[in-house]
């Protein structure tokens, strides 16, 4: 089903190491069949970019900036370059709610995610964390894979995260996912995994695919 009233943002870096397009970018069509428009938030570079064609057809908004404005803000895990990109293309929403992605993975099926969200409106809704270290489950916890709620929200929780990196007011080596959660007001929920049909998905160098997840659940792809 398609939901007029949401926008993906996508963020990030546009290119694979490989110079092509990254897997997000290939897969808005997909994603144009959940959400009314979507937004390419990314960095100015000399590779290739998409269309105006694939833009105009997939009713896609895309904008650049540069990198170097934000490189004496506060970072650990590029969450400052995160912080900007995403709230960039936040900025270009006008429609009730918003997903945050990135350009770099994808996900198959956004209609429970989106459910979800219009189910849960004063939430931060992310996909459930993944840990490679086995940690026990803390619902307080929250993913920055794939995030979405009330653009108003949304927009709110990256401007806060925006000045406190800023200034510098973040403690040493702080996850991007505990300053985002502290910077939204309100509680958050979790989609499964499962429940997004096929995806990738990137924890550190590691490439996280619907079938290495569930073999590492023991269960069948």
């Amino acid at each position: 089903m398609k939901h007029d009233d949401v926008t993906l943002v996508l963020q990030g870096p546009l290119h694979g190491k490989s110079g092509s397009l990254g897997r997000g970018v290939h897969n808005i069509s997909t994603y144009m069949k959940f959400v009314g428009a979507s937004v390419i938030s990314t960095w100015k570079h000399e590779g290739i970019k998409p269309t105006k064609k694939f833009l105009a057809e997939n009713n896609t908004t895309y904008i650049e900036d540069d990198m170097d404005k934000y490189s004496s803000m506060y970072n650990w895990m590029n969450i400052n370059f995160q912080i900007a990109s995403s709230l960039n293309g936040v900025k270009e929403v006008k429609t009730k709610y918003v997903i945050k992605a990135r350009c770099d993975e994808r996900y198959e099926d956004l209609s429970m995610f989106i459910e979800t969200i219009k189910a849960n409106p004063e939430r931060l809704i992310t996909q459930k964390p993944c840990y490679r270290d086995g940690l026990g489950e803390n619902h307080s916890w929250i993913s920055d894979h794939l995030m979405g709620g009330l653009t108003v929200k949304i927009k709110d929780m990256f401007e806060k995260a925006y000045n406190r990196c800023y200034t510098h007011d973040v403690p040493h080596e702080y996850a991007p996912e505990f300053l985002l959660k502290e910077c939204f007001d309100g509680d958050n929920g979790w989609v499964r995994m499962e429940d997004l049909g096929a995806f990738l998905f990137k924890m550190g160098t590691e490439r996280i695919t619907r079938g290495v997840f569930m073999e590492t659940r023991g269960e069948g792809a």
